[in-house]
């Protein structure tokens, strides 16, 4: 083995090195890109969920507002039918 042939096997090492390198910098690079996309995509899927779930809150909401308020609406409607019938009772009595 000759000065020539460890000089060569360097060279040859020296730029198998360099390709790896390179490789491996390419791959981390897209691996990098792909994440990032992949962040991206998440963070707006999220939102709209979120904007969604809101939607469908206040639409459940506001149904269960417009339940209520009829509810209450026929309580004081039977209120005052009962209010008018005691107050009939009373006028039958003192007669």
């Amino acid at each position: 083995m000759t000065w020539a042939f460890f000089n060569t096997a360097a060279g040859a090492a020296s730029l198998m090195g360099l390709t790896l390198a390179a490789v491996l910098g390419v791959v981390s690079w897209r691996i990098s890109r792909a994440t990032d996309k992949l962040i991206v995509q998440g963070r707006d899927s999220t939102q709209t969920l979120i904007k969604e779930v809101h939607a469908e809150t206040e639409r459940t909401l506001a149904g269960m507002d417009s339940r209520w308020q009829q509810a209450w609406e026929r309580a004081d409607q039977r209120a005052d039918e009962r209010q008018r019938e005691m107050m009939q009772a009373i006028q039958a009595l003192k007669g």
